[in-house]
């Protein structure tokens, strides 16, 4: 019985939870996708201001910061299902009063709403994460982890794709009905999580918040190949953060090209991320060696879009971009899975998203800075340069060296 608890049994039930995982995750990631493209359009349409549309795009990283003690709670808790059920239930229900707002024709409730409504996304989405990581952890097995990985990307790189598709066209049909569309995909996110059983051994609850938190810090401070990859994320993060505000303004100021070209652009890079995903089950050995030549590899690409002379070549060098972070992401979303206990899943992916995930935030300005007072071409090529240098710094991490998967 404490096998199947683990997820190391492989029995029906923890294939039949696994697979409700990547279903809901799927339904998530493409209902977070779609509220992110139209909240921006809307936002913008209806106050007419760029300051504050990029206001509401952002409130959803906001809550990242925090993503550390809200790991915390996660793992001390012995009600997981419950904290992703009522995560999952109160998106569609924000969005279905954002859906009721519009008809009240007030710009100023309207758009206070919308800052809300996506700190709320955010919040929840990081709760649903921390879930998911302990989930994964106790569904899969170690001859699983990396097949069960690059599934889940794979799933969600897809299901964000689209979600891009769906957004573009429920918009065509007017702003009630995105939003209304937002409240049935996330619905159907909540209803996905209902046959999930929860086997794992339940966390005791004695204790604080507090005390997670200090037992969660030690565990991370003496684990050498967490601290590794939380640099490698930091670093990553907040450079490419600074890419999606580049391929805007390239696509827009340097070619002259229309909003569709832009799109376009992200589909390929999505498409690739979800096949890099999928070739990741094939890879294997040192995660220190993969992160060296993917990240210089990266590099060298983002350099040859700040010197491309047409838009065409630089769908080329985004299909490489995203084929290889798909391969980066799984292999260190495994490496996690194999050297983490459960009972410490959500405190570890709270951090990495507080130290990595979080910088985008910063990073999308930092980026804007850089094109005023240089160039968006330079700004690309600053960012090519700095990822090759992370790539000849992850030399010195011995521990990744060390570690295979």
């Amino acid at each position: 019985m404490q096998e199947n608890k683990q997820g190391t049994g492989g029995n029906e039930a923890v294939t039949g939870n696994f697979r409700m995982l990547l279903l809901n995750a799927a339904i998530s990631r493409g209902g977070t996708a779609a509220y992110g493209v139209i909240i921006l359009w809307v936002t913008l349409a209806l106050t007419h201001s760029p300051v504050l549309t990029g206001l509401a795009d952002g409130m959803m990283s906001i809550p990242l910061f925090a993503s550390f003690l809200v790991g915390a709670y996660v793992d001390r808790s012995g009600r997981k299902k419950l904290l992703a059920l009522v995560s999952s239930i109160a998106r569609p229900a924000i969005i279905g009063l954002m859906f009721l707002a519009l008809y009240s024709h007030n710009v100023i409730v309207i758009a206070a709403l919308f800052f809300a409504t996506s700190i709320l996304v955010g919040f929840t989405s990081d709760v649903m994460n921390s879930v998911r990581s302990v989930w994964s952890k106790q569904f899969l097995n170690e001859q699983t982890y990396k097949k069960g990985t690059s599934l889940l990307q794979a799933t969600m790189g897809i299901a964000e794709t689209l979600g891009f598709g769906i957004a573009g066209a429920v918009l065509v049909l007017g702003f009630a009905n995105a939003f209304l569309t937002l409240v049935l995909i996330f619905f159907a996110a909540f209803l996905a999580i209902l046959p999930i059983v929860d086997k794992g051994v339940q966390q005791t609850e004695n204790g604080t918040v507090g005390e997670s938190v200090k037992e969660g810090l030690s565990f991370i401070w003496h684990s050498k190949f967490i601290l590794e990859i939380m640099l490698v994320s930091l670093l990553a993060n907040f450079l490419f953060g600074t890419v999606g505000i580049g391929l805007t303004a390239l696509v827009q100021r340097d070619f002259n090209l229309p909003a569709s070209y832009f799109g376009t652009l992200l589909l390929v890079l999505a498409g690739a991320m979800i096949l890099g995903s999928v070739l990741a089950m094939k890879v294997g050995g040192s995660v220190g060696r993969l992160v060296t030549l993917t990240m210089a590899l990266i590099g060298v690409l983002l350099g040859l879009v700040g010197i491309s002379p047409s838009i065409f070549y630089d769908y080329i060098f985004m299909m490489g971009i995203g084929l290889i972070v798909g391969v980066v992401n799984v292999a260190a979303s495994t490496l996690i899975l194999k050297k983490v206990p459960e009972s410490m899943m959500a405190r570890v992916n709270g951090t990495i998203n507080t130290f990595g995930l979080g910088m985008t935030f910063i990073s999308g300005t930092v980026g804007g800075v850089v094109i005023a007072l240089t160039s968006v071409r330079a700004m690309m090529e600053i960012v090519g340069v700095a990822t090759v240098i992370i790539a000849v710094l992850s030399l010195a991490f011995r521990e990744l060296y060390r570690t295979t998967i």
